[in-house]
C-alpha cells in the first residue's frame, strides 16, 4: 500500500534537512592518490565521493580526517562544491634555521674531504 501524499514517512525522513545554500562541516574519510576525496557530511548523514575539494594544490592536498566547508549547487544535494581545508597543516618545507644548519654541514664534510685529499 503507497502512503498518501499528505503523510510522512518519518523512517525516511532527515533530521537535518538541506538548507539550499547554507555551508556544511564535512570530514574526509578517504583520499585517491589524484587528490580526490570521499567526504562525509555527518549532519545531513551522506557521504559524496570523487570529490576535487577548492583550494588544494599538488603540495597542498587533504588528508583523511581534514575539515572542510561544503555547499550545493542545487536543491537536491546531488552536486557539492567543498572548500579547504580549513584545518592548518605544519609547512612541509625545512625551516630557514634547518637549512642553514644542513648548508653548515655540508660546508664542514666538504673542507674534510679537500683535507683528506691534500695537494
Amino acid at each position: 500500500m503507497r502512503p498518501q501524499p499528505s503523510t510522512i514517512d518519518r523512517d525516511k525522513a532527515a533530521s537535518a534537512p538541506l538548507r539550499v545554500g547554507e555551508f556544511y562541516n564535512g570530514t574526509v574519510t578517504a583520499v585517491n592518490s589524484s587528490g580526490l576525496a570521499t567526504i562525509k557530511i555527518g549532519v545531513l548523514g551522506t557521504s559524496y565521493g570523487r570529490v576535487l575539494p577548492l583550494g588544494t594544490t599538488p603540495l597542498n592536498k587533504v588528508s583523511i580526517g581534514d575539515i572542510l566547508q561544503c555547499t550545493f549547487t542545487d536543491e537536491s544535494a546531488l552536486r557539492i562544491v567543498a572548500f579547504g581545508p580549513t584545518t592548518l597543516k605544519a609547512d612541509i618545507f625545512a625551516s630557514a634555521v634547518t637549512v642553514a644548519a644542513l648548508t653548515a654541514a655540508l660546508a664542514a664534510l666538504d673542507l674534510r674531504v679537500t683535507a683528506l685529499e691534500g695537494p
